[in-house]
Protein backbone atom coordinates (compact mmCIF):
# COMPACT_ATOMS: atom_id res chain seq x y z
CA UNK A 1 0.00 0.00 0.00
CA UNK A 2 0.97 3.31 -0.72
CA UNK A 3 2.37 5.33 2.26
CA UNK A 4 0.49 8.66 0.57
CA UNK A 5 -2.95 6.89 0.23
CA UNK A 6 -5.28 8.19 2.44
CA UNK A 7 -8.45 6.76 3.78
CA UNK A 8 -11.47 9.20 3.53
CA UNK A 9 -12.16 10.87 6.55
CA UNK A 10 -15.23 13.14 7.75
CA UNK A 11 -14.39 16.07 10.21
CA UNK A 12 -16.62 16.40 12.96
CA UNK A 13 -18.14 14.78 16.50
CA UNK A 14 -16.69 11.25 17.57
CA UNK A 15 -19.12 8.34 16.84
CA UNK A 16 -19.92 5.94 19.70
CA UNK A 17 -17.85 2.89 19.17
CA UNK A 18 -17.94 1.04 22.37
CA UNK A 19 -20.69 -1.34 20.70
CA UNK A 20 -18.58 -2.76 18.26
CA UNK A 21 -15.47 -2.92 20.28
CA UNK A 22 -16.06 -6.53 21.66
CA UNK A 23 -16.66 -7.57 17.69
CA UNK A 24 -13.57 -5.84 16.94
CA UNK A 25 -11.38 -7.04 20.17
CA UNK A 26 -12.34 -10.56 19.15
CA UNK A 27 -11.44 -10.34 15.80
CA UNK A 28 -8.50 -9.18 16.29
CA UNK A 29 -7.28 -11.65 18.91
CA UNK A 30 -9.07 -14.49 17.07
CA UNK A 31 -6.51 -14.35 13.71
CA UNK A 32 -8.92 -15.29 11.23
CA UNK A 33 -10.74 -14.08 8.92
CA UNK A 34 -11.28 -10.67 7.88
CA UNK A 35 -10.19 -8.11 10.38
CA UNK A 36 -12.34 -5.15 11.70
CA UNK A 37 -11.59 -2.02 12.69
CA UNK A 38 -12.73 0.95 13.98
CA UNK A 39 -12.40 4.46 13.24
CA UNK A 40 -14.16 7.74 13.45
CA UNK A 41 -16.15 7.64 10.27
CA UNK A 42 -17.45 3.98 10.08
CA UNK A 43 -18.64 2.08 13.31
CA UNK A 44 -17.13 -1.17 11.74
CA UNK A 45 -14.88 -1.56 9.12
CA UNK A 46 -13.75 -5.13 6.76
CA UNK A 47 -10.04 -4.42 5.72
CA UNK A 48 -8.11 -7.63 4.24
CA UNK A 49 -5.09 -5.39 4.88
CA UNK A 50 -4.78 -5.30 8.35
CA UNK A 51 -2.77 -8.39 9.92
CA UNK A 52 -4.92 -11.09 10.75
CA UNK A 53 -2.84 -12.15 13.98
CA UNK A 54 -1.77 -9.99 17.12
CA UNK A 55 2.02 -10.30 15.68
CA UNK A 56 4.43 -8.21 17.82
CA UNK A 57 3.24 -5.59 20.14
CA UNK A 58 4.97 -1.83 20.41
CA UNK A 59 3.51 0.79 22.91
CA UNK A 60 4.09 4.69 22.62
CA UNK A 61 2.97 5.40 25.69
CA UNK A 62 2.66 8.76 27.11
CA UNK A 63 3.22 8.52 30.75
CA UNK A 64 3.98 11.89 31.81
CA UNK A 65 2.86 15.53 32.80
CA UNK A 66 -0.56 17.11 31.40
CA UNK A 67 -2.25 14.03 30.61
CA UNK A 68 -3.59 11.26 32.59
CA UNK A 69 -1.47 7.67 33.27
CA UNK A 70 -1.31 5.99 30.48
CA UNK A 71 -4.07 3.09 32.38
CA UNK A 72 -4.47 0.01 29.80
CA UNK A 73 -8.40 -0.61 29.52
CA UNK A 74 -8.61 -4.82 29.06
CA UNK A 75 -8.62 -4.53 25.24
CA UNK A 76 -4.89 -3.66 25.25
CA UNK A 77 -4.24 -5.97 28.17
CA UNK A 78 -5.80 -8.15 26.14
CA UNK A 79 -3.50 -7.83 23.19
CA UNK A 80 -0.55 -7.44 25.38
CA UNK A 81 -1.95 -11.58 26.76
CA UNK A 82 -2.14 -12.18 23.18
CA UNK A 83 1.11 -11.19 21.95
CA UNK A 84 2.97 -13.00 25.21
CA UNK A 85 1.15 -16.07 24.88
CA UNK A 86 1.51 -16.02 20.74
CA UNK A 87 5.65 -15.83 22.42
CA UNK A 88 5.98 -12.18 19.94
CA UNK A 89 7.64 -9.38 21.53
CA UNK A 90 6.48 -6.72 23.28
CA UNK A 91 8.29 -3.09 23.29
CA UNK A 92 7.53 -0.06 25.15
CA UNK A 93 8.80 3.49 24.22
CA UNK A 94 8.23 6.28 26.59
CA UNK A 95 6.72 9.29 24.93
CA UNK A 96 8.62 12.42 26.65
CA UNK A 97 10.91 14.58 24.86
CA UNK A 98 13.52 11.80 23.46
CA UNK A 99 11.53 9.21 23.32
CA UNK A 100 13.14 5.76 24.30
CA UNK A 101 12.61 2.32 25.06
CA UNK A 102 11.11 1.32 28.38
CA UNK A 103 10.07 -2.20 28.61
CA UNK A 104 11.80 -4.72 25.58
CA UNK A 105 10.16 -8.36 26.35
CA UNK A 106 9.68 -11.68 24.38
CA UNK A 107 8.54 -14.45 26.32
CA UNK A 108 9.32 -17.73 25.09
CA UNK A 109 9.27 -21.71 26.99
CA UNK A 110 9.19 -25.54 26.07
CA UNK A 111 6.42 -25.97 28.48
CA UNK A 112 3.82 -28.08 26.60
CA UNK A 113 1.54 -29.02 29.10
CA UNK A 114 -1.38 -26.66 28.43
CA UNK A 115 -2.38 -25.77 32.12
CA UNK A 116 1.45 -25.11 32.91
CA UNK A 117 2.03 -23.36 29.57
CA UNK A 118 -1.01 -21.21 30.22
CA UNK A 119 0.09 -20.42 34.05
CA UNK A 120 3.41 -19.45 32.69
CA UNK A 121 2.11 -17.20 30.30
CA UNK A 122 -0.66 -15.48 32.92
CA UNK A 123 2.63 -14.61 35.27
CA UNK A 124 4.23 -13.06 32.38
CA UNK A 125 1.47 -11.02 31.11
CA UNK A 126 0.72 -9.84 34.50
CA UNK A 127 4.31 -8.86 35.19
CA UNK A 128 4.25 -7.14 32.26
CA UNK A 129 1.18 -4.91 32.73
CA UNK A 130 2.81 -4.45 36.26
CA UNK A 131 6.06 -3.30 34.51
CA UNK A 132 4.13 -0.96 32.08
CA UNK A 133 1.83 0.68 35.08
CA UNK A 134 4.86 2.05 36.30
CA UNK A 135 6.58 3.62 33.29
CA UNK A 136 7.21 7.42 33.83
CA UNK A 137 8.57 9.82 31.55
CA UNK A 138 12.63 11.06 31.84
CA UNK A 139 12.92 14.24 29.85
CA UNK A 140 11.42 17.29 29.53
CA UNK A 141 8.62 18.21 26.96
CA UNK A 142 6.34 15.42 24.68
CA UNK A 143 7.42 14.44 21.35
CA UNK A 144 4.77 11.33 20.38
CA UNK A 145 5.70 11.66 16.79
CA UNK A 146 8.98 10.78 17.30
CA UNK A 147 8.00 7.82 19.88
CA UNK A 148 5.84 6.61 16.81
CA UNK A 149 8.73 7.17 14.61
CA UNK A 150 10.57 4.24 16.54
CA UNK A 151 7.57 2.43 17.54
CA UNK A 152 7.13 1.77 13.97
CA UNK A 153 10.56 0.98 13.44
CA UNK A 154 10.58 -1.53 15.93
CA UNK A 155 7.37 -3.35 14.93
CA UNK A 156 7.75 -5.64 11.46
CA UNK A 157 4.79 -5.73 9.12
CA UNK A 158 1.84 -7.64 10.31
CA UNK A 159 2.47 -6.31 14.11
CA UNK A 160 0.88 -4.00 15.86
CA UNK A 161 1.50 -0.22 17.41
CA UNK A 162 -0.01 1.42 19.68
CA UNK A 163 -0.28 5.18 20.00
CA UNK A 164 -1.99 5.66 23.75
CA UNK A 165 -0.92 9.79 24.15
CA UNK A 166 -2.53 12.92 24.46
CA UNK A 167 -1.12 13.72 21.06
CA UNK A 168 -0.64 17.30 22.76
CA UNK A 169 3.28 17.48 21.08
CA UNK A 170 5.50 20.37 22.42
CA UNK A 171 8.21 19.54 19.86
CA UNK A 172 9.52 20.45 16.07
CA UNK A 173 7.73 19.62 13.71
CA UNK A 174 4.60 19.24 15.13
CA UNK A 175 4.49 21.58 18.06
CA UNK A 176 1.04 22.38 19.27
CA UNK A 177 1.95 25.65 21.10
CA UNK A 178 2.01 27.52 18.11
CA UNK A 179 -0.89 29.79 18.27
CA UNK A 180 -3.57 28.35 16.10
CA UNK A 181 -1.89 24.41 15.78
CA UNK A 182 -4.45 22.97 17.66
CA UNK A 183 -7.26 23.63 14.94
CA UNK A 184 -4.81 23.06 11.98
CA UNK A 185 -6.58 21.43 9.18
CA UNK A 186 -4.99 17.38 9.19
CA UNK A 187 -4.27 18.10 5.39
CA UNK A 188 -2.27 20.82 6.03
CA UNK A 189 -0.48 19.07 8.47
CA UNK A 190 0.49 16.34 6.74
CA UNK A 191 1.50 18.00 3.73
CA UNK A 192 3.87 20.89 6.33
CA UNK A 193 5.23 17.53 7.79
CA UNK A 194 6.59 15.93 4.14
CA UNK A 195 7.22 12.04 4.07
CA UNK A 196 9.95 11.56 5.63
CA UNK A 197 8.60 13.08 8.64
CA UNK A 198 5.61 10.85 8.76
CA UNK A 199 6.57 7.42 10.68
CA UNK A 200 6.21 4.97 7.82
CA UNK A 201 3.42 2.40 9.51
CA UNK A 202 3.19 0.27 5.93
CA UNK A 203 1.81 -3.36 6.60
CA UNK A 204 0.99 -2.93 10.20
CA UNK A 205 -1.79 -2.08 12.57
CA UNK A 206 -1.90 1.54 14.63
CA UNK A 207 -4.12 1.75 17.84
CA UNK A 208 -4.93 5.48 18.73
CA UNK A 209 -5.50 6.46 22.50
CA UNK A 210 -6.46 8.93 24.95
CA UNK A 211 -5.80 11.71 22.15
CA UNK A 212 -6.41 14.73 23.18
CA UNK A 213 -7.08 13.79 26.85
CA UNK A 214 -5.45 16.24 29.41
CA UNK A 215 -4.78 16.60 33.20
CA UNK A 216 -4.14 19.56 35.10
CA UNK A 217 -2.38 22.14 34.86
CA UNK A 218 -3.10 21.38 31.07
CA UNK A 219 -6.29 22.51 30.12
CA UNK A 220 -8.99 20.48 28.76
CA UNK A 221 -9.42 20.80 25.28
CA UNK A 222 -13.36 21.50 24.02
CA UNK A 223 -15.03 18.45 21.72
CA UNK A 224 -14.42 20.50 18.77
CA UNK A 225 -10.69 20.92 18.87
CA UNK A 226 -10.12 17.45 20.76
CA UNK A 227 -11.63 15.61 17.28
CA UNK A 228 -9.56 18.09 15.49
CA UNK A 229 -5.91 16.57 17.36
CA UNK A 230 -7.61 13.16 16.93
CA UNK A 231 -7.75 13.77 12.72
CA UNK A 232 -4.59 14.92 12.89
CA UNK A 233 -3.39 12.04 14.41
CA UNK A 234 -5.64 9.77 11.63
CA UNK A 235 -4.32 11.95 8.86
CA UNK A 236 -0.77 11.35 9.79
CA UNK A 237 -1.42 7.26 10.10
CA UNK A 238 -3.44 7.42 6.61
CA UNK A 239 -0.07 9.39 5.34
CA UNK A 240 2.39 6.40 6.71
CA UNK A 241 0.40 3.66 5.28
CA UNK A 242 -1.18 1.87 8.39
CA UNK A 243 -3.05 -0.81 7.23
CA UNK A 244 -5.85 0.26 9.59
CA UNK A 245 -6.32 2.54 12.27
CA UNK A 246 -8.17 1.90 15.24
CA UNK A 247 -9.36 4.87 17.69
CA UNK A 248 -10.64 3.45 20.92
CA UNK A 249 -12.28 5.54 23.67
CA UNK A 250 -10.63 6.53 26.94
CA UNK A 251 -10.34 4.08 29.65
CA UNK A 252 -13.56 4.82 32.07
CA UNK A 253 -11.02 5.18 34.95
CA UNK A 254 -7.45 7.71 35.07
CA UNK A 255 -5.41 8.59 38.02
CA UNK A 256 -5.37 12.07 36.59
CA UNK A 257 -2.36 13.03 39.50
CA UNK A 258 0.57 11.74 37.82
CA UNK A 259 3.59 12.45 39.61
CA UNK A 260 7.20 11.59 39.35
CA UNK A 261 7.20 13.28 35.71
CA UNK A 262 9.06 15.69 34.16
CA UNK A 263 7.50 18.73 33.41
CA UNK A 264 5.80 19.34 29.87
CA UNK A 265 4.95 22.92 28.65
CA UNK A 266 1.36 23.68 28.41
CA UNK A 267 -0.22 24.41 25.67
CA UNK A 268 -2.91 27.35 25.10
CA UNK A 269 -6.21 26.56 24.56
CA UNK A 270 -8.44 28.66 22.36
CA UNK A 271 -11.43 30.41 24.31
CA UNK A 272 -13.91 32.83 23.31
CA UNK A 273 -13.08 36.58 24.56
CA UNK A 274 -16.26 38.87 25.25
CA UNK A 275 -17.51 41.20 23.06
CA UNK A 276 -15.48 44.32 23.63
CA UNK A 277 -18.14 48.05 22.75
CA UNK A 278 -15.74 50.30 20.31
CA UNK A 279 -13.41 47.15 19.84
CA UNK A 280 -13.17 43.75 18.19
CA UNK A 281 -12.48 40.20 19.03
CA UNK A 282 -11.36 37.22 16.87
CA UNK A 283 -13.44 34.13 16.40
CA UNK A 284 -10.36 31.31 14.80
CA UNK A 285 -11.11 27.78 13.61
CA UNK A 286 -9.92 26.62 16.77
CA UNK A 287 -12.43 28.08 18.91
CA UNK A 288 -16.60 26.79 19.09
CA UNK A 289 -17.53 29.44 16.08
CA UNK A 290 -15.31 27.08 13.99
CA UNK A 291 -16.27 26.02 9.91
CA UNK A 292 -15.27 22.89 8.01
CA UNK A 293 -12.15 23.46 5.51
CA UNK A 294 -13.33 25.18 2.84
CA UNK A 295 -16.68 25.71 3.33
CA UNK A 296 -19.04 28.04 5.63
CA UNK A 297 -20.53 24.95 7.44
CA UNK A 298 -19.63 25.36 11.31
CA UNK A 299 -18.15 22.71 12.38
CA UNK A 300 -20.56 22.59 15.84
CA UNK A 301 -23.43 24.50 15.29
CA UNK A 302 -24.87 24.04 19.26
CA UNK A 303 -21.61 25.26 20.04
CA UNK A 304 -21.64 28.64 17.91
CA UNK A 305 -24.09 29.09 18.58
CA UNK A 306 -24.47 29.56 22.34
CA UNK A 307 -20.78 31.77 22.19
CA UNK A 308 -22.83 33.83 19.39
CA UNK A 309 -26.09 33.78 21.83
CA UNK A 310 -24.05 35.72 24.49
CA UNK A 311 -22.30 37.86 22.08
CA UNK A 312 -25.61 39.34 20.42
CA UNK A 313 -26.90 40.06 24.58
CA UNK A 314 -23.69 41.93 24.94
CA UNK A 315 -24.09 43.84 22.47
CA UNK A 316 -28.03 44.57 22.87
CA UNK A 317 -26.75 45.57 26.07
CA UNK A 318 -24.50 48.07 25.03
CA UNK A 319 -25.51 52.18 25.29
CA UNK A 320 -26.22 54.14 22.30
CA UNK A 321 -26.67 52.36 19.34
CA UNK A 322 -23.41 50.64 18.23
CA UNK A 323 -23.05 49.10 14.70
CA UNK A 324 -21.67 45.95 14.21
CA UNK A 325 -19.12 44.97 11.34
CA UNK A 326 -17.81 41.26 11.31
CA UNK A 327 -14.87 40.70 8.44
CA UNK A 328 -14.32 37.44 7.35
CA UNK A 329 -10.75 36.02 6.35
CA UNK A 330 -9.08 32.77 5.28
CA UNK A 331 -5.55 31.33 4.72
CA UNK A 332 -3.99 32.12 1.48
CA UNK A 333 -5.64 29.67 -1.58
CA UNK A 334 -6.86 29.24 -4.45
CA UNK A 335 -7.70 32.60 -6.16
CA UNK A 336 -8.55 35.89 -3.80
CA UNK A 337 -12.06 36.11 -5.27
CA UNK A 338 -12.73 32.70 -4.11
CA UNK A 339 -10.78 34.04 -1.08
CA UNK A 340 -12.89 36.81 -0.15
CA UNK A 341 -16.08 34.93 -1.34
CA UNK A 342 -15.23 31.77 1.36
CA UNK A 343 -14.52 34.50 3.82
CA UNK A 344 -17.91 36.62 3.46
CA UNK A 345 -20.07 33.61 3.50
CA UNK A 346 -19.03 32.67 6.71
CA UNK A 347 -19.14 36.17 8.10
CA UNK A 348 -22.98 35.80 6.57
CA UNK A 349 -23.76 32.64 8.81
CA UNK A 350 -22.43 34.59 11.62
CA UNK A 351 -24.66 37.60 11.27
CA UNK A 352 -27.91 35.43 10.45
CA UNK A 353 -27.17 33.63 14.00
CA UNK A 354 -26.82 36.92 15.75
CA UNK A 355 -29.82 38.37 14.02
CA UNK A 356 -31.80 34.94 15.18
CA UNK A 357 -31.03 36.15 18.42
CA UNK A 358 -32.60 39.60 18.23
CA UNK A 359 -29.82 41.99 16.78
CA UNK A 360 -31.29 43.94 13.42
CA UNK A 361 -29.88 43.13 10.72
CA UNK A 362 -29.31 46.42 9.78
CA UNK A 363 -27.04 46.99 12.45
CA UNK A 364 -24.38 44.58 11.07
CA UNK A 365 -22.50 44.61 8.02
CA UNK A 366 -20.37 42.12 6.52
CA UNK A 367 -17.49 41.52 4.36
CA UNK A 368 -14.85 39.21 3.17
CA UNK A 369 -11.61 39.73 2.82
CA UNK A 370 -10.15 36.04 2.07
CA UNK A 371 -5.93 36.48 3.15
CA UNK A 372 -5.86 40.27 1.97
CA UNK A 373 -5.75 42.50 4.87
CA UNK A 374 -4.16 43.80 8.29
CA UNK A 375 -5.28 40.68 10.08
CA UNK A 376 -3.31 38.40 7.73
CA UNK A 377 -0.30 36.29 9.21
CA UNK A 378 2.47 34.89 6.44
CA UNK A 379 1.58 31.43 6.12
CA UNK A 380 2.84 30.28 2.94
CA UNK A 381 0.84 30.26 0.76
CA UNK A 382 0.20 29.50 -2.30
CA UNK A 383 4.43 28.53 -3.06
CA UNK A 384 4.12 25.56 -0.72
CA UNK A 385 2.09 23.94 1.42
CA UNK A 386 0.14 25.83 4.01
CA UNK A 387 1.95 26.66 7.59
CA UNK A 388 -0.54 24.75 9.86
CA UNK A 389 -0.62 27.02 12.97
CA UNK A 390 -0.06 29.91 10.69
CA UNK A 391 -3.48 28.74 8.01
CA UNK A 392 -5.70 27.79 11.21
CA UNK A 393 -4.89 31.40 12.47
CA UNK A 394 -5.72 33.06 9.14
CA UNK A 395 -9.18 31.43 9.14
CA UNK A 396 -11.18 33.16 11.42
CA UNK A 397 -14.31 35.48 11.56
CA UNK A 398 -13.74 39.08 13.52
CA UNK A 399 -16.75 41.09 15.18
CA UNK A 400 -15.72 44.97 15.62
CA UNK A 401 -18.66 47.27 17.06
CA UNK A 402 -18.39 50.62 16.05
CA UNK A 403 -19.77 53.39 18.39
CA UNK A 404 -22.09 56.09 17.33
CA UNK A 405 -20.73 59.64 17.65
CA UNK A 406 -23.18 61.83 19.46
CA UNK A 407 -25.01 64.28 17.46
Amino acid sequence: MSRRKRRSRRRGGRPAVWPWLAVAVIALLAGGGGYLYLDRDAAVVDSSDCPKAPGPVTFALGARANMPAPTLPDTLSDLVAAAVDAERPVVVYRVDGQPSVAIREHFTTTIKAPAARKAAVDAFTDELLTAIAGIRSRQDEADPLEALHKAARDTPRGGTVVLFDSGLQTAAPLDFRAEGMLAADPDDVVAALGEDAIPDLTGRRLILMGLGDTAAPQDQLSPAVRANVTDIWQAVAAAGGAACVQTLPDPPERDRTLTDVKPVSEIAVPKEKPLVLCGEVRLTDGGDVGFHPRTADLRDPAAARKILKGYAEEFLGMPGEPKMEIVGTTARWSTRADQEDMSRRRADVVRDILVSFGVLAGSITTKGVGSYSDYYRDDNGPEGPLEPAAAAFNRSVIIRTICQKNG
